[in-house]
């Protein structure tokens, strides 16, 4: 039988070649492995004992607020003591106080993931749609979905109705904060699966809601009605769709200047909406 055809390592930067069926060559083998047993290990064997916890204790009370949040202004209680650089079992760099820092969770399960898609050099798959198909947990407090097409005004109508205390969910938003960069002048779907897997966790974290949010708002396209059906089913969520016409849309696309450059795609992205909405019973219709 004729072996397997030899391919470049699956590792970023590794031009090292391999027919493993893993696609990884011995070397870079060998530190997926030793990741994998490192994820494996309690959280009690990775170092987070008793003493931690004291510590913990300590560095949240001198350190209250979380410092992402802190630099765009925005107050919001820390509960993580993050460590800046991972320390992989370093104990040096596990008890150096200069490594911490005070996160809320949203912003410690943004920095997490951005680890994970950096490690793996590539956005991990998982999934192939917008919302999975496990169900979702019950949350704790009242959730509101406002859905819409590209242009529509869903962050207006947000941006009017959110009170203080109350989480928003934006899709746009995650993505901005995991590349950095404005997410309508990227090519998003580098991100698109960690910013889906993200947006889930932040919504199944509702559930104990230890961050005591008073409420949730989640915006997106959602245009197939079964992604909305599902929301408003299993979170108990109240729908809202933005009804701007489609030329209206249009018209808001070309004078936003943050669409700029990218103006045609975000059109083509409103038309296929427009050709995908199905209305449900339960949507409430706005206006902006």
């Amino acid at each position: 039988m004729p072996g397997r055809r030899k391919r470049e390592c699956k590792k970023v930067g590794c031009h090292a070649l391999t027919d493993s069926a893993d696609g990884y060559c011995e070397q870079h083998k060998k530190e997926k492995w030793a990741a994998g047993d490192e994820r494996r290990k309690s959280a009690r064997e990775r170092g987070y004992d008793a003493q931690w916890e004291k510590y913990r204790k300590e560095f949240l009370i001198n350190h209250p607020l979380c410092e992402d949040c802190l630099s765009k202004k925005i107050l919001r209680a820390a509960t993580v003591v993050d460590h800046i650089v991972a320390h992989k079992g370093d104990e040096r760099l596990f008890w150096d106080g200069q490594n911490h820092q005070a996160l809320c969770k949203q912003c410690h399960d943004m920095k997490t993931i951005q680890e994970v898609c950096a490690a793996a050099g590539r956005i991990i798959p998982g999934y192939l749609r917008g919302l999975p198909k496990r169900r979702y947990l019950k949350p704790s407090v009242p959730v509101y979905v406002v859905a819409g097409a590209p242009g529509s005004g869903t962050s207006l109508f947000v941006a009017r109705h959110i009170k203080p205390g109350e989480l928003l969910i934006d899709l746009d938003d995650i993505i901005r904060r995991l590349s950095g960069q404005n997410p309508y002048e990227i090519n998003r779907v580098p991100y698109l699966v960690a910013a889906y897997w993200l947006r889930d966790r932040m919504i199944n974290a509702l559930h104990d809601n230890k961050e005591q949010y008073a409420a949730c708002w989640i915006t997106g396209m959602f245009a197939n009605p079964d992604d909305r059906r599902k929301l408003h089913s299993e979170l108990d969520a109240k729908v809202y769709v933005v009804s701007t016409d489609w030329m209206r849309c249009r018209l808001n696309i070309k004078n936003n200047c943050e669409y700029k450059g990218h103006e045609n795609q975000y059109i083509k992205l409103a038309e296929k909406w427009f050709l995908n909405f199905k209305s449900c019973p339960f949507d409430n219709f706005v206006s902006i």
